[in-house]
């Protein structure tokens, strides 16, 4: 794989095994941009109608603009020395007298270096082609380069005499060549090299079917269009797939896929085939870069914002996953201290137990009937503070949604289990009116999550309520095919303008509140498919209350 590759160390001592570690990618860079730099240039030459001095694509300059992007801007002339001997051997091979050889390298490599200048000032270190604002700079960098350095290359083709074609039309077409390599060759090289073709190996075996009907497609429909006689097929026939290609596989799949047809294009009107094609060679070279600049420039743009969003969508649930998790561990902070003094009860119990009975064994008073008391009240005490550190485990765990059937009723005994020493420290009471068992389904520990947040919420809302009135009321029942749980407290109530703010974002009525408690509720009793409401009591307080879905009734024979 070709990566980019960080400055070595100003300190002595580890400057050389830096420098062999960070010469490795670059020396790989040199070596693609040589060959390719090589290669494009018998290409280029084989697509130059003559007597105009001009390719219809020019790759040697799109190579290395790709290469200078794959590496750091210290070793940009590794790239620029690496290219010479290939500009050298091609342009040699041609019988390029020496004059005109040192002139078109010195634009070539003026439109590649200013071209990656300029992607690199907007751009500095971040990948051109990751958003679409990097493949708009990219866009508008390189053909700003193309325009700027062809000003240099036209002027040094009529000081060297090279054809007889006035300046602005070599300006023209230079500008065009150039324009449509950098966007067919660079955002392809640039794309799949930060990738690596591992990247092959990581799809799913339906994706991989995908991409190999989208290719068949795309190919047969260019072959068609641009490489046969057959009027019947417009040049715009490729176009679904051009856009299958954006839509479902980014700037790798859209890059390919114009390579694609930029390749028939180019090959079938060169031949004087498809419907780019013309009577004179250089309406149909103009042709097929007008034709390629402006499909490449909307597709690749597309194929940006595209993987754009959808890295935006994935980064989102995540934001929203790790969120959930915060949120439960902020309800367990709340609870950590009460928490701890429930667990120690029935650990001193159980120590109680075990010290009494050495004390009756050493005096000889331990019969069969006091053992087996001590050890029903050892059990019983270590099944309560095992089930109590079970609770806490599943609260905090950092885990996806499980979807399943329960017992409702379960829920919420342990969900008051937990909440059941902040509660004696705050002197609240709660009345516990859904003990009745109701199988439902979604996801039991967000429902516990959710339940002790409104159990919180309540008990936070009473502050200011006389100990003697201070009571919470958990009430259940079931109404067209949903189960509801409502928390009722006697506090302060809810200001009417905030009952449906309440569940909004960041919004708090709390100095100390993050606004996100009821949000993630929301978003989580949504996710199983209930909603969440809240409402003002009749005389005073609130309710909150929320549904999930009933499971589906069993029929005999159903496996259970």
């Amino acid at each position: 794989m070709l990566e980019s590759v960080s400055p070595a160390s100003h300190s002595a001592a580890p400057l050389a095994p830096r420098a062999a570690l960070a010469f490795g990618p670059v020396l790989r860079v040199a070596i693609f941009a040589f060959l390719g730099y090589y290669a494009g240039a018998q290409l280029g030459f084989a697509l130059t109608f003559m007597p105009m001095p001009i390719s219809v694509l020019w790759p040697p300059n799109a190579i290395v603009l790709a290469a200078l992007l794959l590496v750091p801007t210290s070793a940009w002339w590794v790239v620029i020395v690496a290219v010479l001997p290939a500009h050298l051997l091609s342009e040699l091979h041609e019988g390029i007298p020496s004059g005109m050889l040192w002139s078109w390298y010195a634009s070539n490599m003026s439109e590649a270096l200013v071209g990656a200048a300029l992607v690199r000032a907007l751009l500095g270190g971040r990948p051109p082609f990751a958003t679409l604002r990097g493949m708009v700079i990219f866009i508008a960098s390189a053909s700003a380069a193309a325009v700027l350095s062809s000003f240099l290359d036209s002027a040094l083709v009529r000081l060297n005499g090279w054809g007889s074609v006035p300046y602005w039309d070599l300006w023209r077409r230079r500008t065009l060549s150039n324009i449509t390599s950098s966007l067919v060759i660079a955002p392809l090289v640039v794309a799949w090299a930060r990738a690596g073709w591992p990247l092959l190996r990581k799809h799913e075996r339906a994706e991989l079917v995908e991409g190999a009907l989208l290719a068949a497609g795309l190919i047969g429909v260019s072959a068609l269009g641009f490489m046969t006689d057959a009027a019947w097929v417009a040049p715009c026939a490729p176009m679904p797939f051009l856009l299958w290609a954006a839509l479902r596989f980014g700037t790798r799949g859209a890059t390919a896929a114009f390579a694609t047809i930029a390749v028939a294009a180019t090959w079938g009107a060169g031949h004087g085939l498809g419907g780019l094609a013309s009577q004179s060679p250089m309406q149909t070279t103009s042709a097929v870069q007008l034709f390629l600049m402006s499909v490449g420039a909307v597709l690749l743009c597309l194929a940006a914002a595209s993987e754009e969003r959808e890295r935006a969508i994935l980064s989102l649930a995540l934001l929203r996953h790790r969120l959930n998790h915060a949120s439960r561990l902020a309800v367990m902070g709340e609870m950590a201290a009460s928490i701890a003094h429930e667990v120690n009860q029935p650990m001193s119990a159980i120590l109680s137990n075990v010290e009494a009975a050495q004390a009756m064994l050493a005096a000889g008073r331990l019969d069969g009937a006091e053992a087996r008391s001590i050890l029903q009240d050892i059990r019983d005490d270590s099944l309560r503070a095992v089930d109590i550190v079970r609770h806490i485990r599943n609260m905090a765990r950092h885990r996806p949604p499980e979807i399943r059937e329960f017992d409702l009723a379960q829920q919420v005994e342990a969900v008051l289990l937990l909440c059941a020493p902040l509660v004696r420290h705050r002197g609240i009471r709660i009345e516990n009116c859904h003990e009745t068992p109701v199988i439902v389904r979604g996801d039991p520990i967000h429902v516990q999550q959710v339940l002790a947040n409104l159990i919180l919420n309540a008990m936070e809302a009473m502050d200011d309520t006389p100990r003697e009135a201070r009571l919470v009321r958990i009430e259940g029942s079931v109404r067209d095919g949903m189960a509801q749980l409502s928390v009722r407290d006697a506090g302060h109530g809810i200001a009417p303008t905030h009952l449906e703010q309440v569940f909004d974002s960041f919004f708090t009525t709390k100095s100390s509140g993050t606004g996100l408690g009821l949000s993630i509720s929301r978003s989580l009793i949504a996710a199983q498919g209930g909603r969440i409401w809240a409402q003002n009591n009749g005389e005073r307080g609130a309710t909150v209350s929320f549904t999930v879905p009933l499971a589906a009734p069993r029929v005999e024979g159903d496996r259970a």
